[in-house]
């Protein structure tokens, strides 16, 4: 059964933001969801880490499975860092072709929110 505790998530809040601190213009917003859950939300960023099919909605959700198709190497980087930091610990031993599942716990990866745009920064 997926569960991650809320001194898991206080430890990772912690990493991510001693790496991306306020005052170089980074905001998150990161929450735990059911024991089994732990979101990121990237609410502002000195630089626009949308794609641009997403600037006008303002929010973009971030798959994993193609970090490898992201063509800004910036933003490749500061996802795939803030995506290892939150997975830290974690396990997948899931397998589709035989209908196993088993995570230690779900991750979500998001760039703004469904009700709050993103925001470019004007810290840096």
């Amino acid at each position: 059964m997926a569960y991650i505790s809320t001194k898991e998530i206080v430890e990772r809040r912690k990493l991510i933001k001693e790496k991306y601190p306020l005052k170089k213009g980074w905001k998150f917003s990161i929450v735990g969801r059911n024991y089994s859950c732990i979101s990121v939300s990237i609410l502002e960023a000195p630089f626009n880490l949308l794609s641009e099919k997403f600037e006008e909605r303002g929010n973009e959700t971030i798959n994993p499975y193609f970090f490898e198709s992201i063509e800004n190497q910036e933003k490749k980087n500061v996802l795939i860092e803030i995506y290892n930091i939150i997975n830290k610990g974690n396990h997948d031993k899931s397998d589709a072709m035989t209908d196993y599942f088993d995570v230690g716990f779900y991750t979500n990866l998001e760039i703004g929110k469904w009700d709050k745009r993103f925001v470019i920064s004007k810290k840096s």
